[in-house]
C-alpha cells in the first residue's frame, strides 16, 4: 500500500512538473498586461520604463523589492507597492510626489515638493504653474533630495504653509511667495492682491478665513489691495494707501 502511494505521489509530481515546464515553455507566465495605478504628472509609459519590467518577462523571475528600488529612483515617486496578477499580470501602485512651489536658483526654478524635495529644474518661467519662492537663501540642491537652506525653521513654515493652502484650494491662486528680512510672509496672487501672512502661525484658522475675504473680493471685482493677517485678530483689508478695513 505504501508502495503505490509512493509511485503514486512520484507520478504525480512528474506530471505537475511536466505542467509547469510545458507553461513556462510556452509564456503562460509571461507578463501580457503592466496596470499603473496613482497616476498624477507621471505617464503610465515612463512609470513601467523606471521600473525595468517588460511585457513577455517570465513573471516568476521577477522580484518585487528590486522593482521597487529601480521606481524609488524616479525623484516623483514617493512610494511604490508592487502586486502580480498571476499568471499573466502585474499592477504597479504609486504615491507621487506634487509640485508645490519654485525657488528660483542660479537663472533657472527648481521645483519643490510637499516635504521639500528637489523634483527637477525649469529653465522657461512660462511653463511654470506654481508659486515662486523668493527672498530666501539656498545652501545648494540634489534631485531627488531635500533642499538645504540657511534656515531650517523657515523651509518648515514654508512647507506647513502649502500644505494648508492646499488643504483650502486656494494655492493655484498664489503666484508668489516672499520671505522679507524679518522672515515675514507675504503672499501675491495673481490677481495682484498681497497677503500679510506674518510668521506662519495659526495656520488653521487664517488660511479657511483667507479663502473667504479672497472669494468675496474677488465677486466685487476687487483685484488689489492688502489683506493683512500678521496677527491674531480678525483680517483687516485696505487699499494700497488708503482705509483700512475689518473683515469680521
Amino acid at each position: 500500500m505504501k508502495k503505490k502511494f509512493f509511485l503514486f505521489a512520484i507520478a504525480f509530481l512528474l506530471a505537475l512538473s511536466s505542467a509547469f515546464y510545458v507553461a513556462v515553455k510556452f509564456g503562460y507566465f509571461n507578463i501580457k498586461n503592466i496596470n499603473v495605478n496613482g497616476l498624477i504628472k507621471l505617464k503610465a509609459e515612463n512609470v513601467i520604463s523606471f521600473s525595468g519590467v517588460k511585457n513577455g518577462q517570465n513573471i516568476i523571475t521577477v522580484k518585487k523589492s528590486k522593482v521597487r528600488e529601480s521606481l524609488m529612483q524616479s525623484p516623483y515617486i514617493k512610494d511604490a507597492y508592487i502586486e502580480k496578477d498571476f499568471p499573466s499580470g502585474m499592477d504597479i501602485n504609486i504615491i507621487e510626489r506634487m509640485e508645490f512651489f519654485c525657488v528660483p536658483y542660479m537663472g533657472a526654478y527648481i521645483i519643490i515638493d510637499e516635504e521639500g524635495m528637489a523634483l527637477r529644474v525649469e529653465n522657461d518661467i512660462n511653463n511654470l504653474d506654481r508659486p515662486i519662492l523668493t527672498g530666501i537663501d539656498l545652501d545648494g540642491f540634489k534631485i531627488g533630495n531635500k533642499i538645504s537652506m540657511k534656515n531650517e525653521d523657515i523651509l518648515q513654515r514654508l512647507l506647513n504653509l502649502l500644505n494648508a493652502c492646499l488643504g483650502s484650494d486656494i494655492l493655484e491662486n498664489i503666484s508668489e511667495i516672499n520671505i522679507d528680512e524679518k522672515s515675514q510672509i507675504r503672499l501675491r496672487t495673481y490677481r495682484g492682491i498681497v497677503v500679510l501672512i506674518g510668521e506662519g502661525e495659526n495656520l488653521e484658522y487664517k488660511i479657511p478665513f483667507l479663502k473667504e475675504i479672497l472669494t468675496d473680493l474677488y465677486k466685487k471685482n476687487i483685484n488689489y489691495g492688502i489683506i493683512d493677517m500678521k496677527h491674531n485678530g480678525y483680517p483687516v483689508y485696505r487699499q494700497y494707501g488708503g482705509e483700512l478695513i475689518e473683515q469680521k
